[in-house]
């Protein structure tokens, strides 16, 4: 019986043999693949902590959603990138940002301070 094997055809064919990087588990014909790969067949790379729930994974690689980055999708992005006047908390999202600066992307200045020298003389009444 094609697709099965064993004398009695008892156990199930693996799909593609499990791709060698898996083995094949009986009677039910399933890959139980080794660390690092994933599918029915084990043909897949498995991504860096399955992208933390904030991407999908081709081919070992993260895409992650909007909003997310980093080599496994577990950094937060900030918003704007802090403009480049600040730094990013990526743990949280959130700008810290460098004076003038300030504002959830750090895309508001504060306007300059008028500095009044003081006077040089001080008269005191006679």
């Amino acid at each position: 019986k094609r697709g099965y094997s064993a004398d009695d055809c008892s156990f199930k064919d693996c799909l593609n043999q499990c791709s060698d990087q898996g083995v094949c588990e009986q009677p039910a014909g399933a890959c139980k693949c080794f660390p690092g790969f994933v599918g029915s067949d084990c043909s897949e790379d498995e991504c860096p902590n399955k992208c933390s729930e904030h991407g999908t994974c081709d081919s070992g690689c993260c895409d992650c959603d909007d909003g997310f980055g980093g080599i496994d999708c577990s950094l937060v992005q900030c918003p704007g990138n802090c403009n480049s006047h600040g730094t990013c908390d990526y743990m949280v999202g959130t700008c810290t940002c460098f004076s003038p600066y300030f504002g959830a992307a750090c895309s508001q200045m504060l306007p300059p301070v008028e500095v009044i020298p003081p006077s040089e003389e001080i008269h005191e009444p006679e």
